[in-house]
Protein backbone atom coordinates (compact mmCIF):
# COMPACT_ATOMS: atom_id res chain seq x y z
CA UNK A 1 0.00 0.00 0.00
CA UNK A 2 1.85 3.20 -1.39
CA UNK A 3 1.76 6.08 1.60
CA UNK A 4 3.82 8.70 3.04
CA UNK A 5 4.47 7.18 6.43
CA UNK A 6 8.05 5.78 6.66
CA UNK A 7 7.38 1.82 6.02
CA UNK A 8 9.90 1.05 8.73
CA UNK A 9 7.03 2.99 11.01
CA UNK A 10 4.14 0.98 9.79
CA UNK A 11 2.52 -2.14 7.75
CA UNK A 12 0.19 -1.65 5.97
CA UNK A 13 -2.27 -4.90 5.72
CA UNK A 14 -4.47 -3.08 3.01
CA UNK A 15 -4.69 -4.01 -0.24
CA UNK A 16 -4.43 -0.45 -2.61
CA UNK A 17 -8.06 -0.07 -5.15
CA UNK A 18 -8.75 2.24 -7.67
CA UNK A 19 -12.71 3.04 -7.67
CA UNK A 20 -14.82 5.49 -8.50
CA UNK A 21 -15.94 8.40 -5.88
CA UNK A 22 -18.67 10.26 -5.42
CA UNK A 23 -19.69 13.70 -3.97
CA UNK A 24 -20.61 13.79 -0.27
CA UNK A 25 -24.19 14.39 -1.40
CA UNK A 26 -24.67 11.33 -3.83
CA UNK A 27 -23.03 9.20 -1.11
CA UNK A 28 -25.16 10.00 1.55
CA UNK A 29 -28.15 9.28 -0.31
CA UNK A 30 -26.36 5.78 -1.31
CA UNK A 31 -26.19 4.84 2.03
CA UNK A 32 -29.24 6.24 3.68
CA UNK A 33 -31.45 4.66 0.82
CA UNK A 34 -29.61 1.18 1.45
CA UNK A 35 -28.15 0.65 -2.39
CA UNK A 36 -24.62 0.98 -1.22
CA UNK A 37 -23.09 0.01 2.64
CA UNK A 38 -20.79 2.53 3.60
CA UNK A 39 -17.51 0.89 3.52
CA UNK A 40 -18.02 0.06 -0.41
CA UNK A 41 -18.11 3.69 -1.08
CA UNK A 42 -15.45 6.80 -1.13
CA UNK A 43 -15.95 10.23 -1.46
CA UNK A 44 -13.73 12.68 -2.82
CA UNK A 45 -11.12 14.39 -1.08
CA UNK A 46 -10.33 17.63 -1.69
CA UNK A 47 -7.43 19.72 -0.86
CA UNK A 48 -8.25 21.49 2.32
CA UNK A 49 -8.71 25.05 1.97
CA UNK A 50 -6.24 27.77 3.28
CA UNK A 51 -7.93 29.26 6.25
CA UNK A 52 -9.24 25.66 7.20
CA UNK A 53 -5.82 24.91 6.94
CA UNK A 54 -4.86 27.31 9.53
CA UNK A 55 -7.20 25.88 11.96
CA UNK A 56 -5.36 22.82 11.89
CA UNK A 57 -1.91 23.98 12.31
CA UNK A 58 -3.35 26.08 15.39
CA UNK A 59 -5.19 23.27 16.60
CA UNK A 60 -1.49 21.39 16.49
CA UNK A 61 -0.15 23.94 18.34
CA UNK A 62 -2.37 24.35 21.17
CA UNK A 63 -2.63 20.18 21.46
CA UNK A 64 0.46 18.94 20.48
CA UNK A 65 2.00 18.99 23.76
CA UNK A 66 -1.24 17.03 25.69
CA UNK A 67 -1.22 14.64 22.86
CA UNK A 68 3.11 13.68 23.33
CA UNK A 69 1.87 12.92 26.97
CA UNK A 70 -0.91 10.85 26.40
CA UNK A 71 1.35 8.97 23.60
CA UNK A 72 3.95 8.29 26.98
CA UNK A 73 0.84 7.28 28.76
CA UNK A 74 0.09 4.79 26.55
CA UNK A 75 2.82 3.77 26.00
CA UNK A 76 3.82 2.72 29.45
CA UNK A 77 0.42 0.99 29.95
CA UNK A 78 1.55 -1.01 27.13
CA UNK A 79 4.78 -1.95 28.34
CA UNK A 80 3.06 -2.87 31.33
CA UNK A 81 0.37 -4.83 29.78
CA UNK A 82 3.10 -7.15 27.48
CA UNK A 83 5.23 -9.75 29.07
CA UNK A 84 9.06 -8.56 30.29
CA UNK A 85 11.52 -8.77 27.45
CA UNK A 86 9.03 -9.52 24.46
CA UNK A 87 8.69 -7.85 21.36
CA UNK A 88 5.42 -5.52 21.34
CA UNK A 89 2.72 -6.45 18.35
CA UNK A 90 1.16 -2.59 17.96
CA UNK A 91 -1.69 -3.19 15.42
CA UNK A 92 -3.58 0.13 14.61
CA UNK A 93 -7.02 0.95 13.07
CA UNK A 94 -6.88 2.73 9.91
CA UNK A 95 -7.21 5.51 9.31
CA UNK A 96 -7.21 7.13 12.63
CA UNK A 97 -5.16 4.70 14.64
CA UNK A 98 -2.38 5.07 12.65
CA UNK A 99 -0.59 7.97 13.48
CA UNK A 100 -1.25 6.92 17.05
CA UNK A 101 0.21 3.70 16.47
CA UNK A 102 3.29 5.39 14.58
CA UNK A 103 3.78 7.70 17.38
CA UNK A 104 3.84 4.76 19.64
CA UNK A 105 6.28 2.50 17.95
CA UNK A 106 8.31 5.67 17.86
CA UNK A 107 8.43 6.30 21.27
CA UNK A 108 8.85 2.85 22.35
CA UNK A 109 11.93 1.73 20.36
CA UNK A 110 13.33 5.28 21.26
CA UNK A 111 12.69 3.76 24.72
CA UNK A 112 14.69 0.74 23.68
CA UNK A 113 11.82 -1.61 23.13
CA UNK A 114 11.05 -4.01 20.22
CA UNK A 115 8.02 -2.90 18.30
CA UNK A 116 6.27 -4.18 15.49
CA UNK A 117 3.43 -2.17 14.30
CA UNK A 118 0.80 -3.02 11.73
CA UNK A 119 -2.56 -1.08 10.31
CA UNK A 120 -5.57 -2.75 9.28
CA UNK A 121 -9.24 -2.05 8.42
CA UNK A 122 -12.22 -2.44 10.75
CA UNK A 123 -15.70 -1.28 9.33
CA UNK A 124 -18.84 -0.78 11.09
CA UNK A 125 -21.46 -3.68 10.76
CA UNK A 126 -18.79 -5.63 8.95
CA UNK A 127 -16.03 -5.93 11.26
CA UNK A 128 -12.40 -6.16 11.60
CA UNK A 129 -10.16 -7.54 8.42
CA UNK A 130 -9.76 -11.03 9.47
CA UNK A 131 -7.37 -11.87 6.81
CA UNK A 132 -4.82 -8.93 8.21
CA UNK A 133 -5.27 -10.37 11.30
CA UNK A 134 -4.52 -14.05 10.04
CA UNK A 135 -1.58 -12.50 8.72
CA UNK A 136 -0.52 -10.59 11.46
CA UNK A 137 -0.86 -14.25 13.55
CA UNK A 138 1.10 -16.25 10.93
CA UNK A 139 3.72 -13.43 10.64
CA UNK A 140 3.83 -13.12 14.90
CA UNK A 141 3.39 -16.67 16.24
CA UNK A 142 2.79 -16.84 19.99
CA UNK A 143 3.53 -13.35 20.30
CA UNK A 144 0.40 -12.80 18.45
CA UNK A 145 -1.74 -13.21 22.21
CA UNK A 146 -0.22 -10.24 23.43
CA UNK A 147 -1.10 -7.89 20.56
CA UNK A 148 -2.60 -4.58 21.14
CA UNK A 149 -5.09 -2.49 19.16
CA UNK A 150 -4.62 0.90 18.73
CA UNK A 151 -7.28 4.25 18.20
CA UNK A 152 -7.47 7.54 18.18
CA UNK A 153 -10.32 7.85 20.04
CA UNK A 154 -13.74 6.23 20.92
CA UNK A 155 -17.32 8.29 19.99
CA UNK A 156 -20.24 6.31 21.19
CA UNK A 157 -17.94 2.53 21.81
CA UNK A 158 -19.47 1.06 18.04
CA UNK A 159 -15.70 -0.07 16.68
CA UNK A 160 -15.06 -1.45 20.35
CA UNK A 161 -18.18 -3.72 19.99
CA UNK A 162 -16.86 -4.34 16.59
CA UNK A 163 -13.48 -5.44 17.11
CA UNK A 164 -14.56 -7.29 20.23
CA UNK A 165 -16.67 -9.57 18.06
CA UNK A 166 -14.60 -9.88 15.20
CA UNK A 167 -11.93 -11.16 17.79
CA UNK A 168 -14.20 -13.37 19.41
CA UNK A 169 -15.30 -15.11 16.05
CA UNK A 170 -11.64 -15.20 15.11
CA UNK A 171 -10.61 -17.19 18.70
CA UNK A 172 -13.46 -19.43 18.35
CA UNK A 173 -12.57 -20.20 14.72
CA UNK A 174 -8.97 -20.48 15.21
CA UNK A 175 -8.44 -21.47 18.74
CA UNK A 176 -6.44 -18.94 19.01
CA UNK A 177 -6.88 -16.35 22.59
CA UNK A 178 -5.68 -13.24 21.10
CA UNK A 179 -7.58 -10.00 23.01
CA UNK A 180 -9.73 -7.54 22.24
CA UNK A 181 -8.53 -4.97 24.10
CA UNK A 182 -8.28 -1.29 22.42
CA UNK A 183 -5.77 1.16 23.53
CA UNK A 184 -6.87 5.38 22.88
CA UNK A 185 -5.77 8.23 23.66
CA UNK A 186 -9.29 9.52 24.61
CA UNK A 187 -11.92 7.53 26.25
CA UNK A 188 -15.22 9.16 25.98
CA UNK A 189 -17.42 6.21 25.69
CA UNK A 190 -15.86 4.20 28.51
CA UNK A 191 -15.32 1.06 25.84
CA UNK A 192 -11.60 1.32 26.07
CA UNK A 193 -9.67 -1.22 27.47
CA UNK A 194 -7.37 1.84 28.19
CA UNK A 195 -7.23 5.55 28.05
CA UNK A 196 -4.96 8.18 29.28
CA UNK A 197 -8.22 10.42 29.47
CA UNK A 198 -11.63 10.45 28.85
CA UNK A 199 -11.99 13.69 28.54
CA UNK A 200 -13.56 15.13 24.80
CA UNK A 201 -10.33 16.91 23.55
CA UNK A 202 -9.11 17.60 19.96
CA UNK A 203 -6.71 15.78 18.84
CA UNK A 204 -5.37 17.14 15.84
CA UNK A 205 -5.26 14.92 13.05
CA UNK A 206 -9.03 14.73 13.80
CA UNK A 207 -9.60 17.60 11.33
CA UNK A 208 -8.04 16.71 8.25
CA UNK A 209 -8.53 13.47 6.15
CA UNK A 210 -6.03 11.83 4.24
CA UNK A 211 -3.65 14.56 4.18
CA UNK A 212 -2.46 13.79 7.51
CA UNK A 213 -3.14 10.41 7.70
CA UNK A 214 -0.28 8.87 5.66
CA UNK A 215 -2.24 10.07 1.88
CA UNK A 216 -4.55 7.08 2.14
CA UNK A 217 -8.51 7.29 2.12
CA UNK A 218 -10.90 5.68 4.74
CA UNK A 219 -10.78 1.52 4.19
CA UNK A 220 -13.00 -0.10 1.59
CA UNK A 221 -14.55 -3.63 1.64
CA UNK A 222 -14.92 -5.00 -1.61
CA UNK A 223 -17.27 -8.45 -1.05
CA UNK A 224 -16.41 -10.67 -3.70
CA UNK A 225 -12.56 -9.60 -3.14
CA UNK A 226 -12.74 -10.03 0.69
CA UNK A 227 -14.88 -13.32 0.32
CA UNK A 228 -11.62 -14.32 -2.11
CA UNK A 229 -9.66 -13.91 0.70
CA UNK A 230 -7.98 -10.72 -0.27
CA UNK A 231 -7.64 -7.83 2.43
CA UNK A 232 -9.79 -4.83 2.73
CA UNK A 233 -8.22 -1.86 0.25
CA UNK A 234 -7.81 1.76 0.50
CA UNK A 235 -6.77 4.30 -2.35
CA UNK A 236 -3.52 6.46 -1.91
CA UNK A 237 -4.60 10.16 -2.32
CA UNK A 238 -1.55 11.27 -4.89
CA UNK A 239 -3.67 13.94 -5.99
CA UNK A 240 -3.17 15.74 -2.39
CA UNK A 241 0.31 15.10 -2.22
CA UNK A 242 1.69 19.00 -2.15
CA UNK A 243 -0.77 19.76 1.12
CA UNK A 244 0.75 16.06 3.01
CA UNK A 245 0.94 17.10 6.53
CA UNK A 246 1.46 13.31 7.68
CA UNK A 247 5.40 13.66 8.66
CA UNK A 248 5.31 17.40 9.68
CA UNK A 249 2.40 16.14 11.95
CA UNK A 250 4.35 13.32 13.34
CA UNK A 251 7.62 15.53 13.79
CA UNK A 252 5.12 18.34 15.72
CA UNK A 253 4.25 15.89 18.30
CA UNK A 254 7.60 14.02 18.78
CA UNK A 255 9.04 18.01 19.57
CA UNK A 256 7.85 17.63 23.05
CA UNK A 257 9.05 13.99 23.92
CA UNK A 258 11.52 14.71 26.79
CA UNK A 259 15.49 13.96 26.04
CA UNK A 260 16.60 11.52 26.30
CA UNK A 261 13.15 9.53 26.12
CA UNK A 262 12.03 7.65 29.24
CA UNK A 263 8.38 6.17 29.88
CA UNK A 264 6.58 7.89 32.68
CA UNK A 265 5.54 6.11 36.30
CA UNK A 266 2.24 4.91 35.55
CA UNK A 267 -0.13 6.00 38.95
CA UNK A 268 -3.18 4.25 39.37
CA UNK A 269 -4.73 6.39 42.24
CA UNK A 270 -7.42 7.66 39.90
CA UNK A 271 -8.87 5.06 38.27
CA UNK A 272 -11.72 5.46 35.69
CA UNK A 273 -15.47 4.81 35.89
CA UNK A 274 -16.31 3.14 33.09
CA UNK A 275 -19.79 2.29 34.00
CA UNK A 276 -20.53 5.79 34.29
CA UNK A 277 -18.84 6.91 31.36
CA UNK A 278 -21.10 4.16 29.10
CA UNK A 279 -24.08 5.45 31.22
CA UNK A 280 -23.25 9.05 30.22
CA UNK A 281 -23.09 7.94 26.79
CA UNK A 282 -26.23 6.11 26.89
CA UNK A 283 -28.36 8.70 28.54
CA UNK A 284 -26.82 11.95 26.54
CA UNK A 285 -27.74 9.65 22.78
CA UNK A 286 -31.33 9.34 24.27
CA UNK A 287 -31.70 12.40 25.09
CA UNK A 288 -30.35 13.41 21.99
CA UNK A 289 -32.73 11.20 20.01
CA UNK A 290 -35.76 12.46 22.34
CA UNK A 291 -34.66 16.35 21.75
CA UNK A 292 -34.04 16.74 18.02
CA UNK A 293 -36.71 14.03 16.53
CA UNK A 294 -36.67 10.31 16.70
CA UNK A 295 -34.07 9.21 14.76
CA UNK A 296 -31.59 5.89 13.89
CA UNK A 297 -28.29 5.94 16.92
CA UNK A 298 -26.43 6.07 13.91
CA UNK A 299 -27.21 9.64 13.02
CA UNK A 300 -25.88 10.90 16.09
CA UNK A 301 -22.25 11.29 16.52
CA UNK A 302 -20.61 12.15 20.18
CA UNK A 303 -17.19 13.95 20.68
CA UNK A 304 -15.20 16.44 18.79
CA UNK A 305 -13.70 13.83 16.83
CA UNK A 306 -16.32 12.28 15.67
CA UNK A 307 -18.57 15.41 14.70
CA UNK A 308 -15.43 16.70 12.38
CA UNK A 309 -16.09 13.03 10.17
CA UNK A 310 -19.57 14.35 10.12
CA UNK A 311 -19.09 17.69 9.13
CA UNK A 312 -15.99 16.64 6.81
CA UNK A 313 -17.52 13.54 4.97
CA UNK A 314 -21.35 13.34 5.97
CA UNK A 315 -24.37 15.88 5.30
CA UNK A 316 -24.65 17.04 8.66
CA UNK A 317 -28.01 18.52 10.12
CA UNK A 318 -27.04 20.33 12.86
CA UNK A 319 -23.91 20.86 15.41
CA UNK A 320 -24.36 21.30 18.95
CA UNK A 321 -21.52 22.61 20.93
CA UNK A 322 -21.00 22.97 24.64
CA UNK A 323 -19.18 26.03 24.66
CA UNK A 324 -19.03 27.93 21.32
CA UNK A 325 -16.15 29.87 22.41
CA UNK A 326 -14.02 26.58 23.25
CA UNK A 327 -11.37 26.16 20.97
CA UNK A 328 -11.41 22.84 20.39
CA UNK A 329 -15.00 23.62 18.15
CA UNK A 330 -13.42 26.56 16.14
CA UNK A 331 -13.11 24.74 13.11
CA UNK A 332 -16.35 22.75 13.61
CA UNK A 333 -17.84 26.45 13.80
CA UNK A 334 -15.90 27.12 10.91
CA UNK A 335 -16.90 24.30 8.63
CA UNK A 336 -20.81 24.43 10.32
CA UNK A 337 -20.91 28.03 8.94
CA UNK A 338 -19.69 27.12 5.45
CA UNK A 339 -22.37 24.34 4.43
CA UNK A 340 -24.92 26.25 6.43
CA UNK A 341 -25.63 23.99 9.40
CA UNK A 342 -27.37 25.46 12.16
CA UNK A 343 -25.43 25.32 15.34
CA UNK A 344 -27.36 25.31 18.80
CA UNK A 345 -25.05 25.64 22.52
CA UNK A 346 -26.14 23.47 24.88
CA UNK A 347 -24.61 23.93 28.25
CA UNK A 348 -25.16 20.75 30.14
CA UNK A 349 -23.65 18.59 26.92
CA UNK A 350 -21.07 16.60 28.65
CA UNK A 351 -18.86 16.31 25.13
CA UNK A 352 -17.48 19.22 23.69
CA UNK A 353 -19.65 18.78 20.43
CA UNK A 354 -22.38 16.15 19.06
CA UNK A 355 -23.16 16.66 14.69
CA UNK A 356 -26.32 15.21 14.05
CA UNK A 357 -26.79 13.71 9.95
CA UNK A 358 -29.47 14.80 8.41
CA UNK A 359 -31.65 11.94 7.02
CA UNK A 360 -32.20 12.19 3.40
CA UNK A 361 -35.08 9.06 3.77
CA UNK A 362 -37.62 8.50 6.33
CA UNK A 363 -36.64 5.23 8.24
CA UNK A 364 -33.68 4.12 7.17
CA UNK A 365 -30.67 3.47 9.41
CA UNK A 366 -27.56 3.52 8.08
Amino acid sequence: MPTSYDPQDVTFLLLPIEIETLSVEEKEKRIQSGNSHYSEILSIESPPKADYLELYHRAVERQAARVAQDIRLLAAQLVQDTPAGQKLVLVSLARAGTPVGVLLTRFLRSCGHEVQHYSVSIIRDRGLDLHALQHIVNQEGNLAEHLHFIDGWTGKGVISRELQISVDHFNAEQGTRLSSNLYVLADISGTAHHAPTHEDYLIPHAVLNGTVSGLISRTVRQPEAYAAGAFDGAMHLEHLTAQDETLTYLGMIEEHHPQPPQLPELLSDSPRNTAQLRTTSMQCLQDLQRGYGERPLNYIKPGVGESTRVMLRRIPERLIVRDPQHPDVHHLIELAEKRQVEVTKQVDLPYQAVALIRPLLTDQDI
